[in-house]
């Protein structure tokens, strides 16, 4: 093709292009609009005949954590979600649900208050201004353009230094407004009685301890050499558990393997596959049993030698009251190795062994690898920033496209409206995952700290690659292509080329370049709306589920697990919502018309997402809303970049003197941090004494009497429950034929888990069990208390649980695997949450006590039923120690009277043990029966109630 036919691609393409983005912007406002409204009623209509799915914590959760109630009227979850308040929603939620959505709702007002100021006045300047200097570049071509600052000059752009200012001042404002709110939901967060009853809260951290300083002896001595130390109640040193942790997670994807090659194989009971599964050459099915059972053998051996282990460079401090842990927390904040304790379910246990160097070289490492991943993500965004968001200059150099482009240009307008942003949109579900895994290969102690980190390399990641390389890439593209067209025109060739380049204004260029990607950017924006109910049909999750269940065979578990709720990813939509937010507000002063977009987009949020959080998901471990002051610094750096972006453009089209005038918003945003810093960030982060109040903070002194440290902060490991393989019961007429006879080991001869009702011909099968009925009970009128379906804690002699298809979606499966996945907080009532079903009289040593689970786990000894209680609980005092010896029978109310002084109902009996440690719950569960408790292995035997 000759020059001049270049020419006049490139021409005709900037004659036609004004209406090419006007349909563009028109196709993706419509497509997305149209899908989301069609999604919007498939919501509403699927809702009421699917509650697993899509409110399964109003299926599933206890009282103390239930939503509000919904009837089956498609429309009727709108008014519940628009009228619930924030308060009731943080005892429900959690304080990090409740800081998200005000997050949502700072944004939603805060752009609110931006589109009347840029779409009232902004946009009349920029069309009264534009039509008036009559821009050769914008006027009769772009009415886009028009509407921005492309086509202003001189004294036009004051009205966008003004109103900088304003947008700036708004946001700060409501950034100390939301602060204070914040304040005051931390300080009802400490004042919680699950923040006042709970071990973590009290306990200090310390890791990279000498080798010198490895003892408890010796952790004691350095608890009181700390500044501002306080008398402690107890100390624990980290304990190595050597392999114990591999052992374990071999031992479940042994079972999660067994599991999937028993489904697929007993798919169709009545006709099974002529072939068993086999692996590596051997019977997979045999294989993968007999693995189990070692593994357990095995972990059971490492165990016993545990106190042989040696100690680790980190442990525990604990205080008998929050304040005094606090305060030596705050006077100790400039020590690297002393930390408010986590919860022991945040814990990053592989890591806390981890020397200080290995997580700096590590540290190191990944933070290479992930600029190697910025680097290695700019060609595919090069090339989507450079043709696909204005699908003309891919007509530039490929003539043949540009002919299709002319000949049905509203196909290609919609083409470019869906296709880039939608590219941009499913990176985003690919990344975290990436992001997850590197923070944690870097060291983070914590899930909590890691999630913190996972958003950090997000939105710097986005921002860096989607943002300031994507804007970059068009600028230069512009720029090549101006150049082109002046040297074809002088038929100078490369010499007269790099002439027009010299000659070229590069900085007007730019500062054009950068106003016209606002067109992608509205709409980007735009579809996010559609994102938004994608989230809420969970349209993915629905249609994985319906390939796996057609074409391949799901285990129970994993039937379980789709059943169950599941956690919020803070980290990912944190980085979303941020990352939108960015745009719009960057693009505020120089393009307004991207403001409405950007309303639109967080008014559906918060709706969609509060109904989400509700009723759908849960906090995995909740962290006291650890995120806002990160979230408060990204706004501050956005306001800054704002206003940075809109310095350049005043610059270039002006002046660098008249630019001069936003340069005190710069100051103005420092000193407002460090009115933060200097104001709130000791209040947010500490429960001291002074910032109670009227609260008096619980006492506690039996920490070292208890050993309550070595209960709630040993290693998991030492009791996690192992997972028992769990089998369709359809199929249990056939595990004898599976098994080729071999239904038992050396040490026992049951196949099935002992927690199960057994039918006449041995066989064990998983039924539910009517409340207050045990599922050990030899007659319908026996009593128990062990959660029906599940195996009993410290047996290795039961090899399967055999589940109900029907059975799938039960409560106590639901929250058997959310407790074994960490699932559980804010879900089911922990018997640590006073006020809530197993826990209106908890120990408060005990954070997280266990329900029933699978076997391997340590029991307590604390009484609970799986009901509500009916009639307030009744007190006695500590029953003496022979009286306890007479208990035999631990479902026998007299036998329990004899014990407690107590003869009314069976119901959560309680003791009363001081009057400053929080009242205590007995709970017992199988540990009355004395012939189950001697045949049991020592290390697998629970602790007696006396």
């Amino acid at each position: 093709m000759s020059k001049p036919d270049i020419i006049d691609i490139i021409r005709n393409a900037n004659t036609d292009r004004g209406n090419f983005d006007v349909n563009s912007i028109l196709s993706s406002v419509g497509f997305s609009l149209g899908i989301s409204a069609i999604l919007f009623v498939a919501f509403s209509l699927l809702r009421p005949r699917n509650t697993v799915v899509y409110a399964p914590k109003l299926k599933y959760a206890d009282e103390k954590f239930a939503p509000p109630k919904l009837n089956n009227a498609p429309w009727a979850w709108i008014k519940p979600v628009l009228r619930v308040k924030e308060d009731y929603m943080l005892e429900r939620i959690g304080l990090d649900a409740v800081i998200f959505l005000r997050f949502l709702r700072m944004c939603r007002n805060y752009l609110l208050f931006l589109t009347v100021l840029g779409c009232g006045v902004l946009i009349p300047v920029n069309l009264i201004g534009t039509n008036k200097l009559s821009s050769s570049n914008t006027n009769g071509t772009n009415p886009l353009l028009k509407l921005s600052t492309a086509g202003l000059y001189g004294s036009w752009l004051y009205a966008h230094i003004g109103m900088s200012y304003i947008f700036t001042l708004a946001l700060l404002l409501l950034i100390w407004h939301n602060q204070k709110r914040v304040i005051q939901l931390r300080r009802k967060y400490f004042a919680s009685d699950e923040f006042q009853a709970s071990l973590h809260s009290r306990t200090l951290m310390l890791i990279d301890l000498p080798s010198q300083a490895r003892s408890d002896a010796a952790l004691a001595e350095r608890a009181s050499t700390l500044k501002q130390a306080k008398p402690y109640s107890q100390v624990q040193m980290g304990r190595d558990v050597g392999k114990i942790p591999a052992l374990i997670e071999s031992h479940e994807a042994a079972v999660r393997k067994l599991e999937g090659y028993l489904a697929s194989y007993l798919k169709n009971p009545d006709k099974l596959p002529a072939k068993r599964p086999t692996h590596k050459g051997q019977d997979a099915i045999d294989y993968y049993s007999s693995r189990v059972r070692s593994l357990e053998k095995q972990i059971e051996v490492a165990r016993d030698e545990y106190e042989a282990f040696r100690t680790k460079p980190y442990g525990f401090i604990s205080y008998p009251a929050i304040p005094q842990a606090h305060a030596v927390a705050k006077a100790n904040k400039g020590d690297s190795n002393v930390f408010l304790a986590p919860k022991p379910r945040d814990i990053i246990w592989k890591n806390m062994g981890t020397r200080q160097s290995t997580r700096t070289s590590n540290r190191i490492f990944g933070n290479v690898l992930f600029v190697f991943m910025c680097i290695l993500w700019t060609v595919p965004n090069a090339l989507v920033a450079t043709f696909l968001q204005n699908i003309y200059n891919l007509g530039y150099v490929w003539p043949w496209f540009q002919g299709r482009i002319n000949a049905n240009p509203k196909l290609w307008a919609a083409v470019q409206g869906v296709l880039a942003p939608l590219i941009l949109t499913l990176f985003f579900l690919l990344l975290p995952v990436l992001m997850r895994r590197l923070s944690q290969f870097s060291g983070s102690l914590t899930k909590t700290s890691r999630e913190r980190n996972v958003f950090h390399k997000l939105y710097l990641f986005f921002f860096v690659n989607n943002f300031v390389i994507f804007t970059l890439f068009g600028v230069v593209w512009s720029f090549v292509v101006s150049s082109i067209v002046q040297t074809a025109q002088d038929q100078t060739g490369f010499a007269g080329f790099w002439r027009a380049l010299k000659k070229s204004d590069f900085f007007a260029g730019a500062s054009n370049a950068i106003i016209n990607t606002s067109t992608f950017w509205i709409l980007y924006v735009a579809q996010r709306n559609l994102g938004c109910f994608v989230d809420l049909v969970q349209i993915w999750i629905l249609v994985l589920k319906w390939v796996k269940r057609t074409f391949f065979s799901p285990s129970p578990r994993e039937m379980i697990e789709w059943s169950a709720p599941q956690p919020f990813d803070y980290a990912s939509y944190y980085n979303s919502f941020l990352y939108n937010f960015t745009i719009v507000v960057t693009y505020a002063a120089i393009a307004p018309l991207i403001l409405p977009f950007g309303l639109l987009y967080f008014v559906i949020s918060g709706v969609t997402y509060k109904y989400t959080l509700l009723y759908v998901s849960i906090t995995k471990v909740e962290s006291g809303g650890s995120f806002w002051r990160v979230l408060v610094n990204r706004l501050l750096w956005i306001l800054a970049l704002a206003n940075l972006v809109l310095f350049v453009v005043i610059w270039i089209k002006i002046r660098i003197y008249t630019a001069i005038a936003v340069a005190p918003i710069f100051v103005l945003l420092i000193a407002f941090k460090l009115f933060l810093w200097k104001k709130y960030d000791t209040v947010f982060e500490y429960c001291l004494e002074e910032a109670s109040e009227s609260q008096v903070p619980m006492v506690h002194k039996n920490d070292a009497k208890k050993d309550r440290l070595r209960q709630r902060f040993g290693h998991p490991a030492l009791t996690q429950p192992l997972m028992v393989p769990m089998v369709y019961e359809k199929s249990r007429h056939l595990l004898r034929q599976v098994y080729k006879g071999r239904l038992t080991d050396d040490e026992s001869g049951s196949l099935f888990a002992d927690s199960q009702t057994f039918s006449g011909d041995g066989i064990a099968m998983t039924t539910p069990h009517k409340v207050g009925q045990s599922p050990f009970a030899d007659s319908p009128g026996s009593t128990g208390t062990q959660t029906p379906g599940l195996s009993r804690a410290g047996s290795f002699e039961g090899r399967f649980e055999l589940v109900r298809e029907g059975d799938v979606a039960d409560e106590k499966y639901v929250h058997q695997v959310a407790e074994a996945n960490g699932n559980d907080e804010h879900l089911f009532a922990d018997v640590s949450r006073p006020g809530t079903r197993q826990g209106s009289l908890a120990p408060s040593e005990h954070e997280d006590w266990s329900r029933p689970s699978t076997r391997g786990i340590e029991r307590k000894p604390v009484f609970a039923t799986t009901t509500p209680p009916r009639a307030p609980y009744p007190l006695m005092q500590q029953p003496s120690e022979s009286a306890m010896y007479t208990l035999q029978d631990t479902y026998s109310t007299a036998s329990l009277g004899e014990a407690t002084a107590y003869h009314g109902a069976l119901q959560h009996p309680a003791y009363v043990e001081d009057q400053d440690d929080y009242t205590n719950l007995l709970r017992q569960e199988d540990v009355g029966h004395q012939e189950d408790y001697e045949r049991r292995a020592p290390s697998q035997r629970p602790p007696r109630p006396w």
